[in-house]
């Protein structure tokens, strides 16, 4: 169900201009990306703890099993989608949120760069001066 549902999504977003996520700036639908990058990010960090070969901020900062297991359907699903565990380290925690952020700042960055490049050649160009016949237009008598 889930690929016929991407799959019908796909083409109108395949040749549009603005598909791709770093000729836009940031926005909502750009969110669950960042998260599921974040959440992949600090389930490596979970790995290389669990296998000893990251042992710095291996602390546990909380236990939020009683509120929601990881083992039950909606934590493995919140696991999967945005790296969500009952345990967290404080490595992990470090993680998620650099990745967050760095994502964040480097979206805008890409964005604010894209827009005044537009910007720049619009001038260069003298598309931001009215043509003459949009001025004709306006005459008052």
């Amino acid at each position: 169900m889930g690929l016929a549902l991407g799959r019908r999504r796909l083409p109108p977003n395949l040749f549009r201009a603005d598909a791709h996520p770093s000729a836009r700036p940031l926005r909502h639908h750009d969110r669950p990306d960042t998260l599921l990058a974040a959440g992949m990010a600090a389930q490596a960090v979970a790995l290389l703890e669990r296998a000893n070969w990251l042992t710095l901020l291996d602390t546990v900062l909380w236990d939020s099993n009683w509120l929601l297991s990881e083992s039950s359907i909606v934590g493995r699903a919140l696991h999967t989608l945005v790296g969500y565990t009952d345990q967290p380290t404080e490595m992990q925690l470090l993680i998620y949120v650099v990745v967050v952020l760095a994502t964040v700042m480097l979206m805008r960055l890409v964005g604010s760069e894209r827009r005044q490049h537009a910007v720049a050649a619009g001038r260069r160009s003298g598309l931001d001066r009215p043509s003459p016949s949009i001025r004709r237009t306006h005459v008052s008598y």
